[in-house]
């Protein structure tokens, strides 16, 4: 290969590089996802269910458990005075921000009791499939497809729940859904060149402080951080790189960074200092487990699709041939992506608009020597809660997971450590109790199932929650 045409690949390679970095590592959570298909069931198939009036369900009743409360929390509804096996439907309608409609439609038939329950029943039709208590929440479509667009001037908000008895009965149920962000205390991190809040909610005493770091979104997650704010902590939602004038590659970020903004929210009047924890997911995950190796200060980790080394970072300008992290003035040692064809070809892929996964380029990266990038987890001063999807798209997730496991068990580490390992779950783990949309995104394939995936992020954030109230609140 002459002098010419070699330059010409290495250019080739370097922008198919450059293209798979730029949408690497999405953040997991705190996102609407964009791609995959959700199951549709069009209004003339669910009219079709009610042919003609019954005339007996005018006793018929709903009830919504709870009437009242935060937005992610999951909800039942029971339908009760029904006839034995009659055939009702059951739909949800919600208006986002921008005021567009978006419903969900099922359709049960009660027992020989005369009762529908969506906690223990699933629907024989509709936009979801299983007894998923909360899935008329969030299999919520708008016809076009859009986004569910939400507001920050949102305190409560309202959805309608109807049950449709026959042609011309329904029965209407109204719940309100609490955004806590409206009237909980924020303020943005003062320290110049940082990017950030500090959600601190109203107490009598000191408040213990969780630091929030995201994947590769470069944004602040103001719903995330207000409901986990609303259950007794002060939240310092980070943002790390890509917004001016931090780095805008996920590249050389000093683990210094985040401890300088931990330092920052400790001073801050209502803020217990000798209480801390991360809360990290996918890249951001890797950078909370560096960080607590490092600083004796972070008493608890909960780690959601984790990495259990340090990888190369993200760049476009010099694609994967630097550290995603430094500390001391130094690279953190990292393991290099592996460049050959089979990284050339997803990178066509996404080129040409076909969907591709990384985990087994990223799975090819244990070929190398690791040890030098393992992150020394045993050196964590606190409890470890991980939380992976076995169908992981993006990276091994589950694979870190383990190994991270099996470096504490190694080690004797002297805290607790627990790793919930979800089947039929990827890399996207939708806790919210609103409309979601599909798992995949911007033509990248994450893994998982639509209502498993749920279940699990359903699980996944209410234990995170009940892991910091046990580690940090409890103390």
């Amino acid at each position: 290969m002459n002098i010419l045409n070699k330059n010409r690949f290495v250019k080739f390679v370097t922008i198919a590089v450059i293209l798979i970095g730029a949408i690497i590592f999405g953040s997991v959570f705190f996102q609407t996802p964009t791609s995959a298909p959700l199951l549709k069931y069009s209004q003339m198939d669910f009219d079709a269910n009610f042919p003609e009036n019954t005339g007996s369900v005018s006793k018929a009743t709903v009830f919504v458990e709870p009437e009242s409360d935060f937005v992610d929390v999951p909800i039942s509804v029971r339908v009760a005075g029904l006839a034995p096996r009659q055939t009702i439907g059951l739909s949800a309608f919600a208006t986002d921000a921008n005021d567009v409609q978006f419903s969900s439609r099922t359709v049960f038939i009660a027992n020989a009791d005369g009762v529908v329950d969506t906690s223990m029943t699933a629907p024989v039709a509709g936009t979801y499939s299983t007894s998923e208590s909360s899935g008329l929440l969030w299999s919520m479509q708008s016809d076009a497809g859009q986004r569910y667009a939400h507001s920050m001037s949102w305190g409560k908000r309202t959805v309608l729940i109807e049950a449709k008895l026959d042609r011309d009965t329904v029965v209407q149920k109204s719940i309100t859904r609490i955004y806590p962000w409206a009237t909980i205390n924020h303020q943005a991190i003062g320290i110049e060149g940082f990017i950030g809040d500090l959600w601190l909610p109203e107490s009598e005493d000191d408040l213990p402080l969780v630091l929030m770091l995201g994947g590769f979104g470069a944004n602040t997650r103001p719903a995330t951080a207000s409901l986990f704010a609303a259950r007794g902590f002060a939240v310092l939602d980070l943002v790390y790189h890509g917004q001016p004038p931090l780095p805008r590659a996920l590249e050389k970020i000093p683990l210094e960074y985040a401890k300088e903004a931990i330092d920052w929210a400790t001073r801050q009047p209502g803020v217990d200092a000798s209480r801390i924890g991360v809360f990290g997911t996918s890249k951001g995950a890797e950078y909370a487990l560096l960080l607590a190796s490092k600083y004796p200060g972070i008493k608890a980790v909960a780690a959601w699709t984790p990495s259990s080394v340090a990888w190369a970072g993200i760049s476009f300008r010099t694609p994967f041939t630097r550290s995603s992290w430094t500390y001391n003035g130094f690279d953190v040692p990292y393991i290099p992506a592996k460049v050959d064809l089979s990284t050339i070809g997803r990178g066509l892929k996404l080129i040409t608009g076909q969907p591709a996964a990384l985990h087994d380029a990223y799975a090819a990266g244990f070929e190398n020597d690791v040890e030098i990038a393992t992150i020394e987890v045993e050196k964590i001063s606190g409890p470890i809660l991980l939380i992976s999807g076995e169908d992981d798209k993006m990276w091994p997730a589950a694979m870190m997971s383990g190994m991270i496991v099996d470096r504490l068990k190694s080690h004797d580490f002297a805290f607790k450590y627990s790793h919930l390992n979800f089947e039929k779950t990827g890399h996207t783990f939708p806790w919210g109790q609103w409309p979601q949309g599909p798992l995949d995104s911007e033509g990248f394939i994450r893994g998982g199932e639509i209502e498993p995936s749920h279940a699990a992020g359903r699980e996944a954030w209410f234990s995170t929650i009940d892991f910091f109230q046990s580690e940090l609140r409890s103390k």
